[in-house]
């Protein structure tokens, strides 16, 4: 079984108690043969092991489970969260811009769990096709990344959780790393409007660690600074499609498509 990595002793009970959970469904998944990948706070808080302290410090904790699967898997999916003591809520679910389903069980401590299926779109898509191609517990680093990027209006807990996964991200940077080789600036480069919503995010994040309203050590920031710059380069110089310059001539022109912002869809529980 997938070990809390010492998640039990660096967080407070209930969220060690539900990353626990987490894990016991991705290894309980990949028995049964269910691909599914963490994304959301937990995803974050496992794919962060370079942030983690940055997250504690600044008291950002997982209050659910975010799952992400295929979707010909949908089905193999809800037979095995039931398997596992979970049902779907009584009330539905509405989400008319997403794919995703919601379970909760309520046996013990209540715990919602959330799958999105073959991609994420808060406000732009995210195709989910090759974060499947590796065995990982989590979406990719980058598709974490755009997760966040992507929101417009960001809470405090999505920028904590934005600067982790760019300090991730940096601690992960070797000396072949190329600009180009981002699946951040390969996405944004066919849409105008992703490319202005990730460089409005980063710009969101360094006005923030300039307010210093989040808990930076100097060794911190100075890796925050690297990588936004770092991205943000590579957002500038990426080659633009077709597709890009016209969205660029709608949003000068005014006829921009209306298009969801980050839904806050409930459930009845």
């Amino acid at each position: 079984m997938t070990s809390l990595s010492g998640f039990d002793t660096m967080l407070d009970s209930p969220s060690s108690l539900l990353i626990a959970e987490a894990l016991r469904l991705l290894d309980r998944g990949h028995e049964s043969g269910v691909p599914l990948r963490l994304f959301g706070s937990v995803g974050v808080f496992v794919r962060c092991t370079n942030s983690r302290n940055f997250l504690l410090r600044n008291k950002i904790h997982p209050r659910d489970i975010d799952f992400a699967s295929i979707g010909k898997f949908r089905e193999s999916v809800r037979k095995f969260l039931v398997s596992q003591g979970y049902r779907v809520p009584s009330g539905g679910v509405l989400s008319p811009y997403m794919d995703r389903e919601i379970f909760i069980r309520s046996d013990t401590a209540p715990v919602k769990v959330e799958v999105f299926f073959d991609e994420l779109r808060f406000v732009h898509p995210i195709k989910l096709q090759t974060d499947f191609e590796n065995d990982s517990q989590t979406l990719t680093l980058d598709t974490l990344l755009m997760s966040k990027l992507q929101i417009r209006t960001l809470s405090e807990a999505d920028i904590v959780q934005l600067i982790a996964l760019l300090l991730q991200r940096e601690s992960e940077l070797t000396a072949r790393s190329r600009v180009d080789d981002s699946a951040i600036a390969a996405r944004s480069s066919l849409d105008y409007r992703c490319w202005r919503d990730f460089r409005c995010a980063l710009s969101t994040v360094r006005v923030r660690e300039g307010q210093k309203t989040v808990l930076l050590t100097e060794s911190e920031k100075e890796r925050l600074d690297r990588i936004v710059l770092y991205l943000d380069s590579s957002l500038l110089s990426a080659p633009r499609r077709v597709s890009w310059w016209l969205g660029r001539a709608k949003a000068i022109l005014g006829i921009e498509p209306s298009e969801p912002e980050e839904l806050d869809v409930s459930s009845t529980i």
